[in-house]
């Protein structure tokens, strides 16, 4: 079973325009992800674009220790830990507009934080914003050092990207921005809480409009799962 909106992919966009996110419960839980997401929009295919990455179309996340994952992930770096507030693939030169997280096996105690990126607006200003450089944190096999502006611009849409595992803040601007970002106490008060807690949830966040990060999770909560999909848009 599942939740009946009407006029559904309506909704979507009207709640992504309003808030930069969306969440449905238990939607369609018999489906597989792919085919949900075929339906709302288009899929980004990351196999296909990074085919040396071993990144799949559907990626899935389940929870574990530090040690027994690479550093070079979330899961690697913090483990059961609380995860920073960030922008998927922001060290991308374009990240994908929108991902999709669908619940597995969920947990009602498992926080996602949405935080649209309005909030940042209003106690740095734009200004900052368009002052704010970064590099990755890995160079390239070139070595090349390649500068990203925190906002971007495409076509009508300005774009913010953060992720203090992936970039390195190169100027005061950004500092300040990443300053603000690691205020946990401000973020747990102007963040949204989410809970992904039962098979079929979902939440669709614009990844260009707003940040998101996750609450820690306890050793009896392992066995959460939940399925990642980009998209580059969702139809009207």
């Amino acid at each position: 079973m599942h939740k009946t909106i009407p006029n559904t992919k309506a909704y979507l966009v009207d709640q992504l325009n309003r808030n930069s996110y969306v969440m449905l419960r238990d939607w369609h839980s018999e489906e597989k992800t792919i085919s949900i997401a075929r339906s709302l929009g288009t899929v980004v295919d990351i196999k296909t674009l990074l085919p040396e990455s071993n990144i799949p179309t559907v990626q899935s996340l389940t929870p574990s220790n530090k040690i027994e994952s690479s550093s070079n992930n979330y899961t690697g770096t913090y483990g059961l830990a609380e995860f920073p507030m960030h922008t998927d693939l922001a060290h991308w030169s374009q990240p994908p507009r929108y991902f999709m997280l669908r619940c597995r096996k969920g947990s009602p105690d498992v926080i996602t934080r949405v935080l649209p990126c309005t909030k940042l607006n209003s106690i740095l200003g734009m200004s900052i914003f368009r002052r704010a450089l970064v590099k990755p944190r890995r160079t390239g096999q070139d070595n090349i050092l390649l500068l990203l502006p925190l906002l971007f611009r495409t076509g009508d849409v300005n774009g913010f990207r953060w992720d203090s595992l992936f970039l390195v803040p190169m100027n005061k601007a950004a500092k300040q921005v990443a300053d603000v970002l690691s205020d946990v106490t401000w973020i747990k008060s102007k963040a949204k809480s989410l809970t992904l807690a039962r098979n079929g949830d979902m939440v669709i966040i614009d990844n260009w409009l707003c940040l998101h990060g996750r609450s820690k999770i306890s050793v009896n909560e392992t066995d959460r799962k939940l399925e990642r999909i980009y998209l580059s848009e969702i139809y009207p």
